[in-house]
């Protein structure tokens, strides 16, 4: 007999948290799934689905430290989830998602996509670094494109007096 999963999901300010929510309590009726929510987060839309919420995030105006983070890390790692799933494909996600700890990482995309997260820690640190350079290479070439880029004098008029239109302006001169 197959047991049910130990389901975690990690909570992000998005608009299809509670869908996400629901749509795993149906999949999943038997499983145990912890949310990890902001502290201010209402736990009455979370009970009726029978999921048990760890108030540990940082509301919106708080401070994060890295301190908090590292204990955040540790409460999910200490849950020893089989499936661990965010709800964005970021980064900072996909490297949280790596060192959870979890044998099975997915993400529930806004418009209803769910995607696993095969990335490592240095697999998520590399693709990072990549696009971090390949944007600064975009960069750079816009740049030099805008600045090296000759124009031919005959393209570019100063417009003369007899060009410009007057008899749309915004002030009025009441004659």
């Amino acid at each position: 007999m197959i047991s049910e999963p130990n389901i975690t999901v990690f909570y992000s300010y998005g608009v299809h948290f509670l869908r996400t929510a629901r749509a795993l309590r149906q999949r999943h009726e038997a499983a145990a799934i912890t949310a990890f929510v902001p502290k201010d987060f209402p736990e009455e839309l979370l009970s009726s689905l029978n999921i048990r919420c760890l108030p540990l995030l940082p509301n919106p105006s708080q401070k994060r430290s890295l301190k908090h983070v590292a204990t955040i890390l540790r409460a999910i790692r200490g849950m020893r989830p089989d499936v661990f799933i965010v709800l964005f494909d970021s980064p900072k996600l996909r490297t949280l998602a790596a060192l959870s700890g979890a044998g099975e990482r997915l993400c529930y995309h806004p418009d209803g996509r769910i995607t696993p997260m095969r990335w490592s820690f240095a697999g998520s640190l590399a693709r990072s670094f990549m696009q971090a350079f390949r944007g600064r290479l975009r960069y750079t070439y816009i740049w030099c494109h805008v600045h090296f880029t000759r124009v031919d004098r005959s393209m570019v008029q100063k417009p003369s007096i007899s060009d410009l239109d007057f008899s749309d302006t915004d002030q009025d001169t009441g004659v």
